[in-house]
């Protein structure tokens, strides 16, 4: 990892923190890896690219055990490899850092369709193969070209006069 990468990764990770995305203490823990992980990941031998796991990354809190038991679980019954769900947030600050590093760890993100339209416009991400993903799965309209929509939500904005 760079020493810009670093700093990007140090900066993604204040920015979250001032949003109120991470806390504090995450901000610290994660801080840490960034800048004491690297040497660890250089160390490490060619087992640490062979294991048989895929990580999905999403926003945490319910989101981890939904996810697991609706892919997850099944996933690995079918295949045999694990799905690692990590909760820290694919932000496209993160996603772009994990990019840059040219060692990115995330396999699949659950990222909104207009981050994913962004990053796979720059060649960040991956198209999906629609060879093997069955669209007709999925609610028309919903499955483009660096995305597919897993479930809908809206913003709400209200006031109490």
């Amino acid at each position: 990892m760079t020493n810009e990468t670093k700093k990007h990764s140090i900066e993604t990770l204040s920015a979250r923190a001032v949003r109120g995305e991470i806390s504090r203490r995450q901000f610290t823990q994660l801080a840490a890896l960034v800048l004491a992980g690297t040497p660890m990941l250089l160390r490490s031998t060619g087992a640490f690219a062979q294991a048989k796991q895929l990580v999905l990354v999403n926003w945490g809190g319910d989101a981890i055990t939904a996810y697991d038991a609706a892919y997850g679980q099944a996933f690995t019954k079918e295949t045999g490899i694990t799905v690692k769900m990590d909760g820290s947030g694919p932000t496209e600050g993160a996603i772009a850092a994990q990019f840059k590093s040219g060692a990115p760890t995330w396999d699949l993100v659950d990222v909104d369709p207009f981050s994913a339209i962004t990053l796979g416009a720059q060649g960040m991400l991956e198209p999906i193969d629609y060879s093997i993903v069955d669209k007709k799965k999925m609610r028309e309209g919903f499955g483009w070209e660096h995305a597919a929509s897993t479930y809908f939500f809206s913003y709400v904005i209200a006031y109490d006069s």
